[in-house]
């Protein structure tokens, strides 16, 4: 048996989980799709919903949804959910739980620790309430990496171990496949 370790692109927008199995990068679906909207709420009846489901109520109960959210990291802040004040990290947790329980359910072994993107701006203070966020999530997250960076590796690994590139460099989810299963020895 093998240890998983998620690469989570935690987005401002959607976000997305992946694995590497036997070498070869897999997104994994959420919900049936290769991609989650990174939306937080409530329905109609106070049970919380999390992905499609909030972002498709976003219009029509905007005091029963967050998105966006990311964009809040770090910022000693709270957003309103219902009755309850959450911090941004609070709600971030919620979508990479979300996303851990959708890689669960596809890979039937227990996820446990994650890689997880952030923009190269984000500063000590963001990258830090990312990783509370993902210790919240019930995530032991293994490392912070750049999405730009991200983008790159696949291309430098892929030369470096003499297997094609077939990654294009906006992909997130899956350049971030390719890093871990790729470089483990490498970024050592």
């Amino acid at each position: 048996m093998y240890e998983v370790i998620a690469g989570i692109d935690l987005g401002t927008t959607n976000s997305a989980v992946c694995v590497v199995e036997d070498g070869v990068p897999r997104i994994l679906p959420v919900h049936g799709q290769p991609t989650m909207p990174s939306a937080v709420g409530l329905d109609p009846t106070g049970k919380l919903i999390v992905g499609q489901a909030a972002k498709n109520q976003q219009i029509s109960a905007p005091e029963r949804t967050i998105t966006s959210i990311k964009r809040l990291m770090g910022e000693d802040t709270k957003v309103t959910l219902g009755d309850r004040q959450l911090s941004p990290e609070e709600v971030s947790a919620l979508i990479l739980k979300e996303l851990k329980q959708a890689a669960e359910k596809e890979l039937g072994v227990p996820v446990k620790k994650a890689v997880i993107t952030v923009p190269a701006f984000f500063n000590e203070r963001q990258r830090k309430a990312t990783q509370v966020a993902g210790d919240l999530a019930g995530l032991e997250v293994v490392r912070i990496i750049n999405e730009p960076l991200l983008q790159h590796l696949p291309m430098v690994l892929a030369v470096r171990m003499g297997r094609p590139c077939w990654c294009m460099t906006w992909v997130v989810a899956p350049s971030m496949c390719l890093w871990y299963g790729w470089s483990l020895e490498w970024w050592k």
